[in-house]
């Protein structure tokens, strides 16, 4: 289910406010553990790119694609 989720959401992956208490439910997870969890995906899963406005993306790399089809996430 999270990496549905970020898979859907790589443009900003950090839920928020009513999306983020309706995953955390879904996944029956503790709010800290639910925290934990996505600091370390987009830690582990994306690089932040800052552009010369200083505008920051994320942008996946190639572990989160690997643990998207080990989860059969499927990029379309």
């Amino acid at each position: 289910i999270f990496f549905r989720w970020l898979f859907e959401n790589t443009h900003d992956p950090k839920p928020k406010g009513k999306e983020r208490e309706r995953l955390r439910r879904i996944g029956n997870m503790s709010r800290g553990r639910f925290k934990t969890w996505f600091a370390n995906a987009r830690r582990r899963y994306f690089h932040v790119v800052t552009d010369a406005e200083g505008k920051q993306t994320y942008v996946v790399n190639e572990r989160f694609k690997i643990a998207c089809h080990r989860s059969n996430v499927k990029f379309e």
